[in-house]
């Protein structure tokens, strides 16, 4: 009778707590369902659920996601950060794949739209990790998504702005609207209309 007592604790039965896996399946099941956890806030609070297939069957998700490839990789939601754990949104990530996870999910508005910066990086040509620099450097949404990538450019661009003195939001506004750069940098082709500290900003 020894060898068959269920286990009130970790999830298992049957000698499964024995599995490398065994930990990362319940703890992935005690932060989607288990209010009394200390991450359920960050999970099940905010509707990340585990797929019913997995909770009820600690071997269909060990056989689904495989051996961990090493130590220091663990279950990432993936690709859609947002999502469930269930078949096609897990996989083995390092840290550094995760927080790139976090940081191509992250929402950003520019010109009046809200989009991810994987969605910023596809529409204007820039690596998520270029985005991500820029912001920790504090640079401002608008021109993380909109600067150009090449240093040589960037100078070239940023330099007539600050001969006009205009913004470089500004000037890139009037660029997405078909304007040459010597267009959209003649303060004298449009209403001026100057901010706080004396520079032109966007106008119509």
């Amino acid at each position: 009778m020894k060898g068959n007592r269920r286990r009130t604790r970790g999830w298992c039965i049957d000698g499964r707590s024995k599995h490398p896996l065994h930990g990362i399946w319940a703890g992935m099941i005690s932060r989607c369902h288990n209010p009394g956890f200390e991450g359920y806030r960050r999970y099940g609070a905010k509707g990340i659920s585990v797929c019913k297939e997995w909770r009820d069957s600690f071997w269909e998700f060990a056989g689904y996601i495989g051996e961990r490839p090493t130590p220091r990789h663990s279950i990432d939601r993936w690709p859609n950060q947002k999502g469930n754990y269930e078949p096609g949104n897990v996989r083995w990530a390092t840290p550094e794949e995760q927080s790139r996870n976090r940081m191509a999910n992250r929402r950003i508005e520019y010109h009046g739209q809200v989009r991810t910066v994987a969605e910023w990086s596809a529409i204007h040509g820039l690596p998520t990790s270029t985005i991500h620099n820029r912001l920790s450097r504090g640079m401002s949404p608008s021109d993380a998504v909109s600067l150009p990538s090449t240093y040589k450019a960037s100078r070239g661009i940023m330099r007539r702005c600050a001969e006009a003195n205009m913004s470089w939001d500004a000037v890139h506004g009037r660029i997405l609207k078909g304007m040459t750069l010597e267009e959209a940098t003649d303060p004298l082709a449009f209403p001026v209309k100057r901010n706080a500290r004396g520079g032109i900003v966007a106008s119509s």
